[in-house]
C-alpha cells in the first residue's frame, strides 16, 4: 500500500473524461483501510472510492483521496450437495467472476453476464439484468467503516435490496472490501425475461455467450465508444399515473406489482435523442439508453447532456429519470 501522487485516471473510467487524483492508494486487505483512516479522513480529507470506473462519471480533478481496492481474491469457504457459498474481493472484475463460475460450474449468475464493473460495485445498486438481480445470491456483504473504523458485515436483509438500490446508496465513508454469494451447483437456465423465451440453450456457458451477445448488440464496445452501460434507471409509476399520463400508450413498459417499469429508453427514444450528440457526448445509435463520450470530454459536458434528457422528459412525460451512474 503506497500513496502515489497526481495519478492520471483517465484509463480507469470507461467514459475515458480526463481525470487526474491528487492522493491515490491501492489496497488488498481491509485491515490497511484503518491506517489511511488516520491519515486522510480524520484530518477531513474527502475520500473517493473507485472500482473499475464503470458507473462513476470522474471529474478533471481529484483533490482529495482516491482508494481502490485492488485485490483479486475469489474463496470457496462452504460447500454441500447443492450449494457453494464463496467469497470475492470487491476487486475482481465481474466478467472475470462470471468465467470463474462457469468453470467450476457454480450456477445463478448467467444472466448478470456482460455487465461492465468489480464485484464490490454490484451489490451497491444491486445490479440486474434479463429477469435476474444480485441480490438473489448475496449472503454477506463486508465492508469498512470510516467513522467508526470497524470492519463490519452485512447479511442480505441489512442490504435492504430493492430494484436497482440498496442501503449502501444511503450510506458515506464506507467501503465495500468483499462479497459472499451464494451459487448453486446445478444448472437451471432463467429464461423468463422476454430476450430468452424462444432460446433453447443446454449450459449454462451457452446461456451466457448468448447474453454477451444480446448486450454487445445494444451497449457499444466503451474502447470505441466510452460509455458506461445503462446511464438511466427504468422509471417506476403507479398505475394511476399511469393512466393520467395518455402519452405514455406508445412507450415500451413492463408490469411490476401494482405498478408499471416505464422503459427509459423508450422515453429517450421518444423524443427523437437515440444518435443526439452535443460536445461530443450524445446517445448511442445503438440503444437509448446508453450514453457516449465522442471525443473530447469532461464531467461538465456529460453533466449538462445529462440534465437536458431529465428536463425534457419531465417536461413531455412528467416522469423524473434517474441516472445508474454517480457523479464524483
Amino acid at each position: 500500500m503506497e500513496n502515489n501522487f497526481d495519478v492520471d485516471l483517465t484509463e480507469q473510467n470507461s467514459l475515458k473524461l480526463r481525470s487526474v487524483a491528487k492522493n491515490y492508494i491501492e489496497f488488498t486487505k481491509p485491515d490497511e483501510l484503518k491506517s489511511i483512516r488516520n491519515n486522510y479522513f480524520l484530518q477531513s480529507i474527502k475520500i473517493y472510492v473507485i472500482g473499475d470506473g464503470t458507473n462513476s462519471i470522474f471529474p478533471r480533478k481529484f483533490n482529495g483521496l482516491v482508494l481502490k481496492h485492488s485485490g483479486k481474491k475469489i474463496e470457496v469457504i462452504n460447500k454441500t450437495r447443492e450449494t457453494v457459498e464463496i467469497k470475492v474481493d470487491s476487486g475482481v472484475n465481474w466478467e472475470n467472476l462470471i468465467d470463474f463460475c462457469i468453470e467450476n460450474q457454480f450456477y445463478g449468475l448467467e444472466n448478470l453476464a456482460g455487465i461492465p464493473g468489480s464485484a464490490g460495485a454490484a451489490p451497491i445498486q444491486n445490479i440486474g439484468a434479463y429477469g435476474v438481480e444480485i441480490s438473489e445470491f448475496i449472503d454477506e456483504v463486508e465492508f469498512f467503516s470510516f467513522p467508526s473504523n470497524e470492519i463490519k458485515k452485512f447479511s442480505n436483509k441489512e442490504c435492504a435490496f430493492s430494484y436497482r438500490n440498496s442501503i449502501f446508496k444511503k450510506m458515506r465513508d464506507f467501503v465495500i472490501s468483499s462479497i459472499k454469494l451464494k451459487l448453486k451447483l446445478s444448472f437451471t437456465p432463467n429464461l423468463n425475461h422476454e430476450n430468452l423465451m424462444k432460446s433453447k440453450l443446454l449450459t449454462a456457458n451457452e446461456l451466457v455467450n448468448k447474453i454477451r451477445k444480446i448486450r454487445s448488440k445494444k451497449i457499444p464496445d466503451p474502447k470505441c465508444f466510452p460509455n458506461v452501460g445503462s446511464f438511466y434507471k427504468n422509471p417506476i409509476i403507479s398505475n394511476e399515473k399511469y393512466i393520467k399520463i395518455r402519452s405514455l400508450n406508445k412507450i415500451k413498459k413492463y408490469q411490476h406489482g401494482n405498478n408499471w417499469k416505464i422503459s427509459a429508453a423508450s422515453l429517450i427514444e421518444s423524443l427523437g435523442f437515440k444518435g443526439s450528440c452535443i460536445a461530443n457526448v450524445g446517445i448511442s445509435n445503438n440503444h437509448g439508453l446508453v450514453l457516449v463520450n465522442r471525443g473530447i470530454s469532461s464531467f461538465k459536458d456529460i453533466h449538462e447532456f445529462d440534465n437536458k434528457i431529465r428536463r425534457i422528459i419531465k417536461e413531455t412525460y412528467n416522469i423524473s429519470l434517474e441516472t445508474e451512474p454517480s457523479y464524483l
